[in-house]
């Protein structure tokens, strides 16, 4: 049959496939552009995660990003610029009113953000101090102790290397020297030199030269045990004994006195020379040892003089020569 003029074939079935492809456009289009914003919006929720998780700036990085807090809670602007953090601050919606820039004398770079109040997190903050480096100065920190060296320093921002030296005259710990010198501009690091013990080597194992002082092992002072002591025969004539020290040693000590076995009421003359020369002398009688400390620094020859009206013997307790690592190795060999 012929087709009727002025229609299609068909008639039904065309107009469902086109209904057909406006569908698919407009929907799938529609589904298109919600995976794009999805994935923004999932991006965004991840990266500001990220931000919150990271750690907080340190001065010693003062290269890192800030770390920023949502929610117009202070963010972390250590190791920033004044300016850097200025703007960090604002990007975290807090008003410039509530902010107060103050000089803090560090040795970072002048200009290095290297204090903040309050910390960060701290939620909606009110009133915010930011601490800005200026050029510092080494503190005089002589005879302060390790604690109090390290504190001091770390909080002008400076790493310390702490080093060792031994020092007769200076309490074990305390601070000898620093580097740079007091007074003089302070850097990012500082070294800080402390007084130690060195060592001490008992005399009795010190080469004798002469006279006839020799060791023996525990005796009583006053009371008191000691669990060694160099012995020497004092008569009314003078006795003197001889140890090579070779220049080694800086500080003779001892505790010197009579025996508490001895006859009660017995006395004696103690000296000690240094290369021959007396450099003091004590009175030790029964129950009242007295306490020997004498500077040996470049004595080649320490000597010690006993002599007594009652024929006696003359202990030194704990008598022993101090130096330096080095030396006192050198001088045990």
């Amino acid at each position: 049959m012929s087709d009727t003029p002025g229609t299609e074939r068909n008639p039904a079935k065309k107009p469902r496939t086109r209904a057909s492809g406006k569908w698919w456009t407009a929907g799938g289009a529609a589904a298109v552009l919600g995976l794009l914003l999805g994935g923004v919006a999932l991006g965004w929720w991840a990266a500001n995660q990220t931000l919150i998780a990271g750690q907080q700036n340190t001065v010693e990085s003062p290269d890192a990003a800030p770390v920023v807090a949502l929610d117009s809670s202070m963010p972390d602007v250590r190791g920033l610029t004044r300016d850097d953090a200025a703007q960090v601050l604002a990007d975290s919606g807090i008003a410039a009113s509530t902010i107060t820039f103050e000089d803090a004398p560090s040795g970072l770079p002048e200009g290095t953000v290297v204090r903040q109040v309050p910390v960060f997190g701290t939620p909606s903050p009110t009133a915010i101090v930011i601490g800005v480096a200026v050029p510092a100065t080494m503190p005089s920190l002589t005879a302060a102790d390790r604690s109090e060296a390290v504190a001091t320093l770390s909080d002008l921002g400076v790493a310390v290397t702490i080093v060792f030296q031994y020092d007769t005259k200076a309490a074990i710990g305390t601070v000898l020297s620093t580097s740079p010198a007091a007074g003089e501009p302070l850097g990012d690091t500082a070294t800080v030199t402390l007084a130690t013990t060195g060592s001490s080597v008992a005399l009795g194992d010190l080469r004798r030269l002469s006279g006839n002082c020799r060791t023996t092992g525990e005796v009583s002072l006053g009371g008191t045990r000691h669990p060694s002591a160099v012995v020497c025969s004092a008569q009314a004539e003078p006795s003197t004994s001889v140890w090579s020290i070779g220049a080694r040693g800086d500080q003779f000590t001892a505790t010197a006195g009579i025996d508490d076995d001895a006859t009660p009421g017995t006395n004696a003359t103690v000296e000690v020379l240094a290369d021959g020369q007396v450099v003091d002398s004590w009175q030790v009688a029964f129950g009242k040892p007295v306490e020997i400390s004498v500077p040996v620094t470049g004595v080649i020859q320490l000597s010690v003089r006993v002599n007594s009206p009652d024929d006696v013997e003359v202990l030194l307790a704990g008598a022993a020569v101090a130096g330096s690592d080095e030396a006192i190795a050198e001088l045990e060999q």
